[in-house]
């Protein structure tokens, strides 16, 4: 894939997390990276129908400590339902995603991370 900048890597990591129904707090989505540009890529559907919701932010630490990055890929779990969203970071070392869930019904995601030359 090109991008304005140059080449993403081929392939990436995909990490799935599948029929949740609690909170995700930090779960390891790649570690020990080399520093550099990533983008991060979710993928969210219901897998079991409810009234509860989903939010997910990014974990990832630069130069200057720790940051979050709320990602705008959360939605409602009902029916049918899915979101997407991405985001462009820069780490030096471990990326992780978290999920804030609340109510009834459950969800998996899929979460790709993949580093630009």
């Amino acid at each position: 894939m090109l991008n304005y900048q140059g080449r993403l890597k081929n392939g990436g990591k995909v990490t799935s997390f599948l029929s949740q129904s609690a909170s995700l707090s930090g779960a390891i989505v790649g570690s020990s990276l080399p520093s550099g540009l990533y983008r991060v890529s979710v993928y969210a559907e219901t897998s079991t129908a409810g009234s509860g919701s989903v939010s997910f932010s990014v974990g990832f630490t630069t130069d200057s400590g720790a940051k979050s990055l709320t990602i705008p890929a959360g939605f409602n779990l009902t029916s049918n339902n899915a979101a997407t969203s991405a985001a462009l970071i820069r780490s030096i070392s471990t990326i992780t995603i978290s999920s804030t869930y609340a109510g009834t019904g459950a969800y998996s995601v899929w979460v790709l991370v993949e580093r630009g030359e």
